[in-house]
């Protein structure tokens, strides 16, 4: 019988390979035993069980989708090995460490830590440029462990994106549902990074975008094979 999460994400992944089959990354190779004590270890929390679950599910590996109050997606890339995990959380830290007077810009929620680093934030999911999802260890006084937490240093912005992972995966596939794979527009292209190729907000149900997007992920996929 398949978990909430394995739901969940088995219909998202059915979605992309639908409607946006260019947006599935590499297969999604399962996570041992082994890999979930080290990170269990590293983090000095016990890990949700559904972000267990999670890891060791064996499916192809879509982009996740990071929604914004405006209808549109920015895409963002799911963290899936320890070492990768482990990564992004040093890297983050570090930037916080630097710019720990952007705190008082940050709105508070009962719901999640007044911190811009907490060593109990698990790193999610990645845009590369600014925008990190955590899966939240240590939640505030009104919060939910397990929650997710959307982070932007740039954008000064933190809130709960999502009550859970499996919430995360049914919220975005919803939103794909009834509106189809819309991008955040870009300011500029750039083909030598997958994720700032501009699809001036497309929707990829429309043949003439689907098109057009294509002949983009032709180009950055060619100039990669060089």
């Amino acid at each position: 019988m398949q978990t909430d999460v394995q739901t969940a994400y088995l219909r998202l992944n059915q979605w992309f390979q639908a409607h946006a089959p260019e947006y599935i990354r590499h297969p999604k190779q399962p996570n041992q035993t082994q890999d979930i004590a080290e990170l269990a270890n590293y983090f000095q929390r016990q890990l949700p069980e559904e972000y267990i679950t999670w890891l060791m599910l064996d499916e192809p590996n879509p982009c996740i989708q990071s929604l914004f109050g405006d209808g549109t997606l920015e895409t963002m890339q799911l963290l899936l090995q320890p070492s990768q995990i482990i990564q992004t959380r040093q890297n983050y830290q570090k930037k916080a460490a630097k710019s720990a007077h952007l705190l008082e810009l940050f709105d508070t929620h009962q719901s999640i830590q007044h911190k811009l680093f907490d060593p109990h934030w698990l790193p999610f999911a990645d845009d590369n440029r600014q925008a990190t999802l955590w899966v939240d260890l240590n939640p505030g006084p009104t919060g939910t462990f397990g929650q997710l937490i959307y982070l932007s240093l740039e954008q000064t912005a933190r809130f709960v994106y999502a009550e859970s992972i499996p919430s995360c995966f049914k919220n975005l596939l919803s939103h794909l549902e009834q509106n189809g794979l819309i991008l955040k527009k870009k300011e500029r292209m750039n083909e030598n990074n997958f994720d700032d190729i501009d699809f001036d907000e497309e929707n990829f149900d429309d043949p003439r975008s689907q098109k057009e997007a294509e002949e983009k992920l032709s180009r950055f996929y060619r100039s990669h094979r060089r």
